[in-house]
């Protein structure tokens, strides 16, 4: 069915009381009778857009989808996408039940404040963070639901955009470990023999 879409480009901007979408191109195409319909994008900046598709059924009723995608400079690449000025360094790699992991997160100078999250299967733990010149340290006890492993994760706003970093923490449960062997048979074997594991 041929059919008129109008086509909204929206650039998504990011601040600490969340997101902003603003209108930056609009135009309108004509489907074919398949329904399909084609259209070349510009994006002016790199960043994140938002791009809606409206219309109206044979009943009058609106019809809107929308879709996300993410651009680079010129010089950048989909890694960039990934990219994050925001770290987080713990004291060890490895912790007990009972310890005191001592977290130290970074940023760059203008980010006074980060969302801070213990999770895993569940979110275990949520703060706001304050930062001074950039960084902070963190002390977190690790608790019996922690183990064997949790992640502590920070997101903040960079320069109007939203960026996260993760850690593992890991806590061994000796009783929850298992043990495997694996045992071959012989010391040595010919092109063509069988491996018998025990």
């Amino acid at each position: 069915m041929v059919r008129d879409i109008d086509i909204i480009v929206l650039k998504r901007s990011y601040s600490k009381k969340g997101y902003t979408d603003t209108p930056v191109h609009s135009t309108q195409i004509t489907t074919a009778a398949s329904g399909d319909g084609f259209i070349e994008l510009e994006a002016g900046k790199p960043g994140d857009y938002v791009i809606q598709a409206k219309s109206e059924d044979e009943r009058g009723n609106a019809i809107i989808a929308e879709t996300y995608i993410w651009t680079t400079p010129d010089n950048g690449s989909w890694a960039d996408m990934f990219r994050t000025d925001l770290g987080i360094v713990c004291d060890r790699g490895r912790y007990d039940v009972g310890d005191v992991a001592k977290v130290l997160i970074t940023a760059p100078p203008e980010v006074s404040s980060v969302l801070l999250t213990v999770e895993d299967r569940e979110v275990r733990d949520v703060r706001v963070i304050r930062l001074e010149n950039g960084s902070a340290e963190v002390e977190l006890a690790i608790k019996p639901e922690y183990a064997p492993n949790t992640y502590v994760s920070v997101v903040a706003i960079v320069s109007g955009v939203m960026q996260t970093a993760a850690r593992q923490i890991v806590i061994p449960v000796p009783e929850r470990l298992l043990n495997v062997e694996i045992k071959p048979n012989k010391d040595s074997y010919r092109p063509g023999g069988r491996l018998q594991r025990i």
